[in-house]
């Protein structure tokens, strides 16, 4: 397999690029077409066409919260991986591995905790989500992007945990064959599960099993429903299997862009059979050809981001990775900018809306909404809120991202747990590439929480 190189420094920016894209695309639905879905195709028709050109890939990219789930098991692969082949001999391996699962359970639990907490504690509301009072308390009846992180994070390694019984499966073929196989089952056989799975849920709440339909809920119910994202768990297990066997740079972009032309291919033939499948694309039931072009793409943002800061030479690397420490603030503050960023949005929404009126008017005669704000005021809105959010982690980084969700889960992890975690060395994850030579390999970053160290 030859000289092991840890190769996930890029994962860190690509997260800290998704964090960008969600907070620019959450800036016209959630600010300048006020969180209604109705308003959202007003204010797209109304762009300029330069405008809506340069935005094209932008929307796009605005339904892919499912890449985070693709980055957390990634980093999962990787490190049950790393200590199968650690303690390959050691009769402690299984009890080491079970360790790590429970870790992995412990860490989705605070991680929907948390978010859930902050954004209680805010006001954030989510229109897509499906909420209920039950028992005097406030559910989500429906899967959203953190939800998928900490349940596929859970599904993932349980599904690993049984492989490792198969020694055939460990092979790179055998192991990217049953991925496959098993991610592309899981999305075909949605198609039935999601109508039976609601039928279930009204039969449950009928008979008041609230628990019993909040469980099956985040299988068939959201934007990021579990038995569509568990599918994008399967592809992160694979990229992650590869990284950990040192795959050269030239067999990683061959899978890498075989896979994507599959998917951009199989989308392709769906729309030669119906392209109003297409007017589907933002809705909360994706259809499953988008779904896997959406796969496709996600796997080209990461290709660009690994292939530029984890592959080529140490020069190359270390100009990228200077180039790069704006995204990665991002990616090390990725959870709390998800949970509460939307706030600073409209902390600056409204006062362009003091200035300038609302983003959104209303024909006087048919009450039709157009776009009311110019190209200008859009963009000036959206630069307002990048220097808003640089300023904000720069001078947050100085003190560690203190009272952050990540410092909050890290710190109750070491409490809790009695480990020490390297998530909290923040210049080590920012700065990585200042000590890389021409003869010293790229360093992996530190995850977001660590969930097994050997002692």
């Amino acid at each position: 397999m030859g000289k092991s190189v840890k190769r996930i420094s890029g994962l860190d920016s690509a997260k800290g690029f998704g964090i960008l894209i969600m907070i620019l695309v959450h800036l016209f639905t959630q600010q300048i077409a006020r969180g209604d879905s109705a308003l959202f195709v007003p204010v797209v028709t109304g762009l300029n066409p330069l405008m809506f050109v340069i935005l094209a890939p932008l929307i796009v990219m605005g339904v892919w919260g499912s890449i985070f789930t693709v980055f957390t098991c990634i980093l999962i692969s990787k490190q049950m991986f790393q200590i199968q082949q650690k303690y390959k001999d050691d009769p402690s391996r299984k009890k080491r591995l079970g360790k790590y699962f429970l870790g992995r359970i412990w860490i989705s639990v605070l991680l929907m905790l948390a978010y859930r907490g902050f954004r209680t504690l805010f006001g954030i509301v989510n229109p897509e989500c499906r909420s209920k009072i039950v028992y005097g308390l406030n559910f989500i009846f429906s899967s959203d992007t953190i939800d998928s992180i900490a349940i596929v994070g859970i599904l993932i390694p349980l599904v690993l945990l049984i492989m490792f019984r198969f020694p055939l499966l460990q092979t790179p073929r055998g192991f990217t064959i049953f991925f496959l196989l098993l991610g592309a089952l899981t999305l075909g056989l949605s198609s039935f599960f999601i109508p039976w799975g609601r039928e279930l849920c009204f039969i449950l709440e009928s008979r008041e099993l609230y628990m019993l339909e909040l469980f099956v809920s985040k299988f068939i119910y959201g934007r990021f429903k579990i038995t569509h994202t568990f599918s994008f768990g399967c592809l992160g297990a694979i990229f992650g299997y590869w990284l950990h066997r040192d795959i050269s740079r030239k067999k990683l972009f061959i899978y890498l862009f075989s896979f994507v032309g599959f998917c951009f291919l199989y989308l392709g033939i769906f729309l030669l059979i119906d392209w109003t499948i297409l007017l589907q694309y933002a809705n909360t039931d994706i259809p499953i050809a988008i779904q896997v072009f959406n796969m496709g793409g996600q796997l080209v943002i990461l290709a660009i981001f690994i292939g530029r800061l984890d592959y080529g030479s140490p020069v190359s690397r270390r100009r990228a990775g200077w180039r790069t420490v704006w995204l990665r603030r991002y990616g090390i503050i990725s959870l709390t900018v998800f949970t509460v960023g939307t706030l600073l949005g409209e902390g600056i929404y409204w006062l362009f809306e003091k200035l300038f009126g609302p983003s959104i008017g209303f024909s006087e005669l048919t009450q039709e909404p157009y776009l009311a704000w110019s190209t200008l005021q859009i963009c000036f809105l959206m630069i307002s809120v990048i220097l808003a959010w640089e300023v904000i982690l720069r001078l947050w980084g100085k003190v560690r991202y203190i009272l952050g969700i990540e410092w909050i889960i890290t710190m109750l992890s070491v409490l809790f747990r009695f480990k020490k975690s390297g998530s909290l060395h923040i210049d080590e994850r920012l700065y990585y590439y200042r000590t890389l030579t021409e003869n010293e390999p790229l360093k992996e970053n530190t995850p977001l929480i660590e969930v097994q160290k050997a002692p």
